[in-house]
């Protein structure tokens, strides 16, 4: 598998990992000459031992990270030291990351962000995963953090045009008091609303562009696969 670009991502990358927080890595990959011109499938390649690991092909993490997917947007912004792995190819993907970026971040983030929350207040079933937590702090201290990092960061670039995984000191406290259960739901879901509200507000005048540059990520596909099935074709 030709994997140009591998990062640590999760807690680790926003630099809220504890003790027992799993290594999550995510990363993209260029698909064959058959996959690319032939009849061979192409698709995310995953698996979880020793670490939970995911490899897209280029093509599916471009149309996620357009779509501003919270869990796929991150990877192109994650700090140096979380990068494993990044050829030439892959640095180039990372360079054209401002081009994915748009207002929907907010749609998405806002409506990822609804989703954890219905969990958290029991209109959804919890993850079974996480019954220990909930038999511990009466509710899931992991999603209720993850709810305020994914509106905290999709604030962050709504308001600033700006995009960054590795949260500040105060934020990272925040998000480690409520995974050790030291906050209590109401008030996490009180944050929330603060949050939500913030977020909403802050729409109308963000400096993003209504879509992402499509045109420049399409482009930078169509070369990224023909250096892949041709490398020494001109690549203009």
């Amino acid at each position: 598998m030709n994997i140009i670009y591998a990062v640590i991502t999760g807690s680790h990358a926003y630099g809220t990992a504890t003790e027992t927080s799993d290594l999550d890595i995510r990363g993209v990959f260029l698909p064959t000459e058959r996959q690319l011109l032939g009849f061979e499938p192409v698709q995310s390649v995953s698996r979880t031992e020793p670490h939970d690991v995911t490899y897209y092909p280029l093509r599916q993490f471009a149309e996620m990270a357009l779509s501003a997917n919270p869990n796929i947007l991150e990877l192109l912004f994650v700090e140096r030291e979380h990068i494993l792995r990044m050829d030439p190819l892959g640095e180039e993907l990372r360079k054209a990351r401002e081009a994915f970026l748009s207002r929907r971040i907010y749609r998405s983030y806002r409506g990822f962000a609804h989703t954890v929350r219905k969990r958290l207040e029991g209109k959804k079933p919890p993850s079974a995963l996480r019954n220990s937590l909930i038999e511990t702090h009466g509710y899931d201290t992991k999603e209720a953090a993850h709810l305020i990092r994914v509106l905290r960061t999709g604030l962050e670039a709504v308001k600033t045009g700006h995009f960054r995984t590795f949260r500040p000191e105060g934020e990272r406290d925040e998000l480690l008091a409520i995974r050790a259960g030291k906050v209590p739901l109401e008030k996490v879901l009180l944050l929330a609303d603060a949050l939500e509200k913030e977020l909403d507000e802050a729409l109308s005048r963000s400096p993003l562009p209504e879509e992402p540059d499509a045109e420049r990520v399409e482009n930078l596909i169509i070369r990224l696969h023909r250096r892949a099935v041709f490398p020494g074709a001109a690549t203009a």
